[in-house]
């Protein structure tokens, strides 16, 4: 029997149900804004549901085509008007459940919704009780606190967290030109200078974002303790630069409290991360350059579409991949590929770091290009919760081959 286009319509169909925590952006007032809002984008492309709104968490219905929900619910990810946004379920239906877009509150401040004036009877529709047993069931548990006192418990314990186990070493990232150091990057370490490996290898990766949150409100601190005066490189995950609570904007805010200077503060992230999630990658590095902050790339070249990042996104520098770097005065295939790099940033107004340098061959090879800026153990070492002293080579090229030799 050949099926109907209405029943190939039909196995299509999917709903996607998550909870969320609104974000400082957002408050009670804006809510007629985004029920049309939803309504307007839902009713384009055939999504029907029901949000419900607790005063301080979302929680919402999306369904519709597989394809077009999904899409709806990537969108919903990256919105910075809310945030622990936590996917309860994502499963195939036979049927809608909701004809259109529903609004409804539970458990708010009354005196905000006050606020409202006559609008908020207009805004709040009766709910029909869906046939998805499922569904009904987890309505009920976010309307009877349960969701929403499980956010404000993992947000409580992503604020709180002792971060007392942790600690941080910098290396000089130096200019040649002049002998001084452009910047220090900060590289996380265990309480007694562990390894970083030993750090992240006790991190469960359900709390990876509020983690890479606090590494970098630590490095600020000890950063401040040890006097920096130049510039200072911070590691991020894109993925938690995208949340509203873990952001580069949060860590902006973060230094400001504490009085470091954010014009100092360089992110930095490697390729593959940045590429992994690239939508959210580009909007958060745009919010921080609002507040003056560059961007680094991190182990370029050990990727596979950082070319992409140079030709749609220009960081302010793009730090060599230590393995293009070891022995590349011995390695014409590489050296190829670091000239065509060099030449490609020079053009596009890109400053090159050449990181883990160890040999003063290394060295004077891309010396001879004209890179100026320098990380690695030739010039120092990451000195834990201190400043190295910074060395740089003063034999000749000649002199450094025979070493080698």
């Amino acid at each position: 029997m050949v099926k109907t286009r209405m029943d190939d319509y039909a196995n299509t169909l999917t709903h996607i149900i998550y909870v969320s925590t609104a974000s400082d952006i957002f408050n009670v007032e804006q809510l007629p804004a985004l029920l049309e809002e939803c309504r307007a984008r839902n009713q384009r492309v055939g999504v029907t549901g029901m949000l419900m709104f607790s005063g301080n968490s979302f929680f919402q219905i999306i369904e519709g085509d597989e394809s077009v929900v999904q899409a709806v619910y990537s969108k919903i990810e990256t919105d910075p008007r809310h945030y622990n946004v936590v996917k309860i379920l994502e499963e195939p239906i036979s049927k809608r459940a909701f004809g259109e877009w529903i609004l409804r509150f539970c458990v708010v401040d009354q005196e905000a919704l006050t606020e409202l004036g006559a609008d908020y009877d207009e805004m709040l529709d009766e709910v029909p009780l869906t046939d998805s047993r499922r569904a009904e069931k987890l309505v009920t548990a976010f309307t009877s606190g349960k969701w929403t006192d499980w956010l404000q418990r993992m947000e409580q314990s992503a604020l709180t967290k002792d971060t007392s186990d942790i600690s941080f070493a910098f290396q000089p990232i130096v200019d040649v030109t002049n002998g001084k150091v452009l910047s220090y990057e900060a590289l996380v370490r265990g309480p007694n200078g562990e390894p970083a490996s030993a750090v992240f290898g006790s991190i469960a990766q359900d709390n990876l974002y509020s983690f890479d949150f606090h590494c970098r409100k630590v490095a600020l601190d000890i950063a401040k303790e040890c006097g920096i005066t130049t510039n200072l490189n911070l590691n991020f995950t894109p993925g938690a630069a995208a949340i509203e609570e873990f952001g580069l904007d949060r860590t902006l805010s973060y230094a400001n409290e504490i009085g470091f200077p954010q014009e100092q503060i360089i992110f930095e992230a490697t390729e593959n991360e940045a590429i992994s999630d690239y939508p959210s990658f580009v909007a958060s590095v745009k919010r921080g350059k609002r507040y003056g902050v560059e961007l680094a790339i991190d182990d370029f070249g050990a990727g596979y579409a950082g070319l992409q990042l140079l030709s749609e996104f220009y960081p302010d520098y793009v730090k060599f991949d230590m393995a293009l770097v070891r022995d590349i005065h011995r390695s014409g295939p590489r050296q190829a590929v670091a000239r065509a790099i060099i030449q490609l940033c020079d053009e596009l107004g890109i400053s090159v770091i050449v990181e883990g340098v160890e040999t003063v061959a290394e060295y004077h090879w891309f010396r001879s290009l004209g890179i100026t800026f320098f990380q690695g153990y030739l010039f120092a070492k990451p000195l834990f919760e201190g400043l190295p002293r910074v060395k740089i080579p003063k034999v000749t090229l000649r002199a450094a081959e025979k070493i080698q030799k």
